[in-house]
């Protein structure tokens, strides 16, 4: 397996760790075990730890260190407010989208937001793909449906912001309407069951022991300085109550090293599990961290799976 599929695998496991509904059979077994009270895999959880004790040393090491953000993050962020702005996607409804950032040879960025679930990405499908082009701080978004009628509901033939807000609301009955209306559907869905996992669980396990072992000979930072980076991180970037900071616990167990264009990075999963006003913000926040500056590479947010834990 070269560099490159490695890395697509790692991101398909990434997107499908917070998907958590089709795709790779193995980590879809992980959680749904998890959320039937079967034995979880053996963990170190921050559950213990108050996060909101730990943001004053997060911030002296982010002081220190410089907690800084890259220019793949800046860029992400721009697109995210180019959709918003454009098309009314909220924060929550990109969470149905996977998101891959291309840096070209020309200093732009083009980010493309495609269904994260793969069984959704049939010839025909509602949601489409929307692009966004960042050329000197500026954004320019479009969208693969763009001039279709969103207009009847679940019916339409392109799904703007009211399908996509009730999917996050209500995704069984949005689900069951595409199955129960979408041929193509029912035989992507059929396609994705039935492939078979590139890698089997022990190929699976060698190769991330084996990423994690490159990325910890070319880090400059330690594990510890990148967790305390990437809670400074979240601190800054969400509007965080102080029960949801205190909420937050990191699932050491999923951490993903990955060598990305040459850079070591770690990926940390932060779960957050709240009832009342503060469950607004509940989901799986994932900090991408370069191991060499400190830099934050990238932070998805996902609400998919609060329920599950």
């Amino acid at each position: 397996m070269t560099e490159q599929e490695q890395k697509l695998w790692f991101q398909d496991a990434v997107n499908q760790r917070l998907a958590a509904l089709q795709g790779d059979p193995l980590l879809a077994a992980r959680i749904i075990a998890r959320s039937k009270g079967a034995k979880p895999m053996k963990r170190k959880l921050w559950a213990s730890l108050a996060f909101a004790a730990l943001l004053a040393l997060a911030v002296s090491t982010a002081l220190a260190l410089g907690l800084a953000f890259s220019p793949r993050y800046d860029a992400a962020k721009l697109a995210n407010e180019a959709l918003q702005a454009q098309y009314g996607l909220t924060e929550r409804m990109m969470t149905l989208f996977s998101r891959e950032i291309m840096e070209n040879a020309d200093g732009s960025t083009t980010i493309i937001y495609a269904p994260i679930e793969k069984a959704l990405r049939y010839d025909g499908n509602p949601f489409g793909i929307y692009t966004v082009s960042i050329r000197r701080g500026k954004a320019e978004a479009s969208w693969s449906l763009d001039g279709a009628d969103t207009s009847g509901g679940l019916d339409a033939k392109a799904w703007g912001s009211a399908q996509l807000e009730q999917m996050i609301t209500d995704y069984d009955t949005v689900m069951n309407h595409l199955w129960n209306h979408s041929e193509a559907y029912r035989t992507s869905l059929s396609e994705r069951v039935s492939e078979t996992p590139p890698l089997s669980e022990q190929e699976y396990e060698a190769l991330a022991a084996q990423n994690r072992q490159r990325v910890e000979e070319a880090a400059i930072l330690t594990l510890d300085q990148a967790k305390e980076l990437a809670s400074a991180a979240l601190a800054s970037e969400y509007d965080l109550t102080a029960q949801q900071a205190e909420g937050f616990a990191l699932h050491d167990e999923e951490t993903n090293y990955q060598i990305d264009a040459g850079r070591p990075t770690v990926s940390l999963f932060y779960h957050l599990s709240l009832s009342g006003e503060d469950a607004q913000k509940n989901g799986i926040y994932v900090v991408t961290v370069n191991m060499i500056n400190g830099e934050i590479e990238d932070i998805l947010y996902d609400s998919g799976l609060a329920a599950y834990e």
